[in-house]
């Protein structure tokens, strides 16, 4: 065909429990018969999603990311980074896939390629942490380090639930960090044990925001900084808190929006972007990237 679509398929195996890679005959057939020309990539290491879109995305007209949400922040820190003016298809494929549920898309990987092809392309903001994207979430605290040591297989066996039992086994270690934070101008200073800078409903997979206070192309970002609860009423109102997404009224939780954070960390901390380790730095900027990169919605949706 001669007004064949040149498209970019990047694909994570090791995500999930391997779907994408054993529904690729399929997937490839039904974006064929749609009229895209297809070129497939596959990672075998960590950063090689962003170095694929980075390096080749121009040259097609379409991008797709078959891989969990780690896989979509590398392929959309390629785009960024390298100024890529495609937009993006994303077939969640991964163990939680928190971005891919806060936008809508199907956890059937056929029919979320389906929407890819009748799909509308939407503009989302992305976040800067010192100069690094990343797509949904930067965390840090004790409970951050979990995203990233908790082992791949793990992961594909338990999903979501890998998480949570992680967590619960570090419990007993969990300690503060003393943290000055300036939100917008805001200073804000105290002891907290989990810090979420995100653009997302859901985090984890648990953890889920009101869509009513979240806008993922408002350029805004927003703050969630869990302290360390003083009692045990304090803690039961915290958990209330977060299974509610009632967050004003409990003296654990500062809830924020804001486009520009400033963070210095007086005591050693986790953080991770995405789910994976990020280098942590005593003086910490994090920025709101306003309708950054282009990503397709299903039909309906817009």
């Amino acid at each position: 065909m001669t007004n064949e679509k040149k498209l970019l398929l990047i694909l994570n195996p090791k995500a999930g429990k391997c779907r994408g890679i054993k529904l690729l005959p399929e997937l490839l057939s039904l974006f064929q018969e749609n009229g895209f020309l297809p070129t497939v990539l596959l990672t075998t290491k960590s950063g090689e999603a962003s170095v694929f879109a980075q390096r080749f995305g121009s040259d097609h007209d379409l991008i797709v990311c078959v891989g969990g949400d780690g896989t979509l922040s590398e392929v959309i820190s390629g785009v960024v980074q390298g100024n890529v003016s495609r937009p993006i298809g994303y077939i969640p494929a991964g163990s939680t896939n928190d971005y891919g549920t806060s936008l809508g898309l199907s956890a059937d990987l056929l029919t979320a390629a389906g929407d890819i092809i009748t799909g509308t392309p939407a503009h989302f903001d992305v976040g800067l942490y010192n100069g690094q994207p990343f797509v949904y979430v930067a965390a840090f605290g004790m409970l951050a380090k979990v995203s990233y040591s908790t082992s791949q297989d793990i992961k594909n066996l338990l999903g979501h639930s890998a998480y949570v039992l992680e967590g619960i086994r570090n419990l007993p270690s969990l300690q503060s960090c003393h943290m000055e934070i300036e939100i917008d101008g805001e200073q804000i200073e105290g002891d907290f044990i989990l810090g979420l800078i995100s653009n997302t409903l859901t985090v984890g997979g648990l953890l889920r925001f009101d869509p009513a206070q979240v806008m993922m192309d408002d350029g805004l970002l927003e703050i969630m900084l869990i302290s360390m609860p003083s009692s045990p009423k304090e803690f039961t109102d915290t958990i209330q808190a977060v299974s509610t997404q009632n967050y004003t009224n409990c003296s654990s939780i500062i809830f924020r929006k804001g486009q520009r954070i400033r963070i210095r960390s007086l005591d050693p901390t986790y953080w991770s972007l995405d789910g994976e380790y990020a280098q942590s730095c005593e003086q910490t900027e994090i920025l709101s990237v306003p309708n950054a990169v282009q990503i397709i919605i299903p039909p309906g949706r817009a």
